[in-house]
């Protein structure tokens, strides 16, 4: 992509490759989180991914500062260098991402080694995070976690329909599209728009463009003030309080600029960035790596990436036709909706093992026998919890 600016064919392969591998990394980097992670702090590292996908975000608004302006007709210069420096950061990440799993992350996670049943490398990868007396306890965590297996559930993407989890699919389908359905994507992809479509606007173009930035460098912060107290607050609190306020500050937002207020249009906007940051933007990442197994995850961000998708193409539509202030009255209708969703259907996982959360999410059945299995052998589970 970097030398091939302005060839488009090209530029769409490059595309597709990039695509492709961000696919990959979203269902990879969460589950691998969680797989690494103690169960006291699980929310706290398992939310770097979302961590992550907002520091980007501020990287790519502030190097969309050197981007030319475009001419009279709208055109862009594609001979200005600034579009390589501007795609070459991003492959700068990618070869440090390369080199740290070459030479930090060559073992594979635990719970990937105890499934293929190579019990020594498993106590081995252990072995860098936790003492002897944690290691013990997490192989009976993973022992309970995989044990569906044996009481006849299947690793195919069936089982995602199967008692054990069905239920936690559709939470996580739902979720990820609750995430969506806000409008945050929309937001991030034509802040410029909003911005200057509230009404009698006193902001030059430069003021616009650090507000449209100020916008990432909110939700930046929001996330990691969410990492260091999710799993104090828990994830129901945050997605409750979180989306709850987000349905009220979309609602002023809708009616501020329905009666031409632009300064209260902004600091609703900036409110509702707040909400969304510290609850469903980083939580969901969380929830969803902890309630499902890794087809369950998968299913679960392609729904995510298809919202996505949808959002940022309905929005120009919606505008048209709803205008902006009738555009985020849809977006706070979701939030409403969001919010029951989750009052009534998602429960608290914090510093819950795997095997528990299974059983939250319907496999009651299973959890009893497994604990009369693992009674039987003389496993302790009370302190896989505390681990």
């Amino acid at each position: 992509e970097i030398i091939l600016i302005g060839k488009i064919v090209p530029m769409y392969i490059g595309r597709l490759i990039v695509g492709v591998s961000i696919g990959l990394n979203s269902v990879i980097v969460p589950l691998f989180l969680r797989e690494w992670s103690p169960n006291k702090i699980r929310g706290l590292l398992t939310s770097f991914s979302g961590f992550s996908i907002v520091f980007g975000l501020v990287c790519s608004f502030a190097l969309g500062f050197g981007i030319p302006s475009p001419d009279e007709q709208g055109h862009y210069d594609l001979n200005n260098q600034w579009w390589r420096i501007m795609l070459g950061t991003n492959a700068v990440f990618n070869i440090l991402q390369l080199i740290g799993l070459l030479t930090c992350y060559r073992m594979e996670t635990p719970v990937y080694l105890f499934r293929k049943k190579l019990k020594r490398s498993c106590e081995d990868s252990l072995s860098m995070i936790y003492d002897q007396e944690t290691i013990q306890a997490k192989l009976q965590d993973f022992e309970l976690e995989i044990s569906h297996q044996k009481n006849g559930s299947q690793d195919t993407f069936l089982e995602l329909v199967s008692p054990t989890y069905r239920w936690a699919t559709f939470v996580g389908i739902s979720l990820a599209l609750i995430q969506q359905f806000n409008g945050i994507n929309a937001i991030n992809y034509y802040s410029k728009i909003l911005i200057k479509s509230t009404p009698d606007h006193p902001f030059s173009q430069l003021t616009i463009t650090i507000l449209t930035n100020g916008i990432s460098v909110v939700k930046l912060v929001t996330v990691v003030f969410s990492s260091l107290i999710v799993d104090r607050v828990g994830r129901r609190p945050l997605f409750l309080y979180g989306v709850g306020m987000m349905f009220f500050a979309e609602a002023f937002l809708s009616y501020f600029n329905y009666k031409d207020m632009t300064i209260p249009s902004l600091v609703a906007l900036f409110i509702y960035l707040f909400c969304y940051g510290f609850s469903i933007g980083p939580v969901f990442w969380v929830y969803v790596a902890e309630i499902l197994p890794e087809k369950g995850i998968t299913v679960v961000f392609i729904t995510h990436w298809v919202g996505y998708y949808g959002v940022i193409k309905a929005l120009p539509y919606m505008v048209d036709i709803f205008k902006v202030e009738g555009t985020f009255a849809v977006y706070s209708g979701f939030c409403l909706v969001g919010f029951l969703f989750i009052y009534f259907a998602v429960h608290e996982t914090k510093g819950l093992p795997r095997y528990k959360i299974i059983n939250m999410f319907g496999g009651k059945a299973l959890e009893e026998s497994l604990e009369e299995q693992f009674v039987a052998e003389g496993v302790d589970t009370a302190s896989i919890t505390a681990k």
